[in-house]
């Protein structure tokens, strides 16, 4: 599966969202999930990391930027690993 999109900028710009994998190949399906990187949109300074709790494949903010879903693959766990768990994120 195809990370899409795999980066969303918060509303006033000020933060850039991104989803990390483990993947060699950047063309290749996404592979171990190593969580949401937040970096400062004018220095790429990371900011935060939160941990995954799956393997994500896509990433979104709502209308006002107060709430990030980042959407995980089915039928796989944080390392890619298929499982017979249903999405998660």
């Amino acid at each position: 599966m195809y990370l899409r999109p795999s980066l969303t900028l918060s509303a006033d710009g000020s933060r850039l969202y991104a989803i990390g994998t483990a993947a060699t190949d950047p063309l290749s399906p996404a592979s171990d999930s190593i969580g949401v990187w937040v970096f400062d949109s004018k220095t790429l300074q990371v900011v935060d990391h939160w941990a995954p709790d799956a393997a994500y494949i896509s990433i979104a903010l709502n209308h006002d930027g107060s709430l990030l879903l980042a959407a995980g693959m089915p039928g796989a766990d944080a390392a890619g690993t298929q499982s017979d768990q249903g999405t998660s994120g």
